[in-house]
């Protein structure tokens, strides 16, 4: 199974983890820089994604439910 990440959502994705990564500048992220853990859920009509930063714990629903 494959799941994608849209423009719009990639978009999206990209200014929240700028300001993420601002939070935790000064954080050890680790050897493989797992910071953040994505959740793809597959429904009848569409996916939806949720990205979370594992230091923060801050999630975001990065979900373009207008392309469904």
């Amino acid at each position: 199974m494959t799941f994608t990440i849209s423009d719009k959502e990639m978009t999206t994705l990209i200014a929240w983890k700028k300001k993420q990564d601002a939070k935790t500048r000064k954080t050890y992220k680790g050897a493989t820089m797992g910071q953040y853990h994505y959740t793809f859920c597959p429904t009848g009509i569409g996916t939806a994604i949720h990205v979370e930063n594992a230091l923060t714990k801050d999630v975001i629903d990065i979900t373009d439910y207008q392309s469904w």
